[in-house]
């Protein structure tokens, strides 16, 4: 294993420790943090991505924030919540989470 893949997975560690949750299966964790560009860099086969978790990642997102604005707004129209949620779950909004959860380090990808 090379040290930059090591370097990552002790990362994994520290994002466990700032999300609050240990993942019972690393493998999960190893999937969900791993990009299609660095298996198929390293021919790893045998290595899923994460691009099957992001299908559900993204679906299971939609649910929670819609639920969410649905209680936090009873009286908001059908429009009015969809674009709420549309900024929501846009790239500038969780690329913001993502970096205050410090996530990038923890991420397996290609060049």
């Amino acid at each position: 294993m090379s040290p930059s893949v090591k370097a990552v997975q002790e990362h994994w560690q520290k994002l466990e420790a700032s999300l609050g949750y240990s993942f019972q299966d690393s493998a999960l964790l190893a999937e969900a943090m791993t990009h299609r560009s660095y298996a198929n860099e390293f021919h790893a086969e045998d290595l899923p991505d994460n691009e099957r978790l992001e299908f559900l990642g993204d679906a299971v997102l939609d649910l929670v924030i819609s639920q969410s604005l649905m209680e936090t707004l009873p009286e908001s129209p059908e429009g009015e919540l969809t674009r709420i949620r549309a900024e929501v779950v846009a790239l500038p909004s969780l690329s913001r989470l993502a970096m205050s959860l410090d996530i990038g380090p923890g991420l397996l990808l290609g060049r």
